[in-house]
């Protein structure tokens, strides 16, 4: 974190939330290798997005904070989305890195925007429903 008082008050901020029965997700876009370890000291539960394009690598996410944060996104909005077979080989792709033993939560790098064809949404959402569904079958062809 930039200072001690910063990371004092996400700390407080996320006690206070955590009070209250709720799980904190942290929205921070961009590269944020550089603060993450302290961001999940402070006690978040989920971090959106795991965003590709800055490059925050899912595996990477998941293996070194495994069961203690929950990586959501890293389906390249910017790229990916803009043609169903790469959505298609994203999605498998990011279940396989970080879905098989549950703490994932799978969905674009950032939000959803007017220039993504629908039918490319349709193709995320019908490739998760199709090999996104627990217990995670690992044996689709790649």
């Amino acid at each position: 974190m930039t200072s001690v008082l910063s990371s004092s008050l996400i700390r407080r901020l996320v006690a206070g939330i955590k009070e209250l029965g709720v799980p904190v997700i942290m929205h921070n876009d961009g590269r944020i290798w550089d603060v993450l370890d302290d961001l999940v000291d402070c006690g978040i539960d989920g971090l959106h997005p795991v965003e590709r394009a800055a490059g925050m690598d899912l595996k990477k996410v998941k293996e070194r904070y495994k069961g203690r944060l929950t990586p959501i996104g890293n389906i390249n909005n910017k790229v990916t989305m803009a043609n169903p077979d790469d959505v298609r080989k994203e999605v498998l792709e990011c279940i396989r890195e970080a879905a098989d033993d549950g703490g994932y939560i799978i969905a674009t790098d950032h939000s959803i925007h007017d220039l993504i064809p629908t039918e490319n949404v349709r193709c995320l959402i019908d490739t998760i429903n199709k090999y996104g569904k627990y217990p995670i079958d690992l044996t689709f062809s790649r």
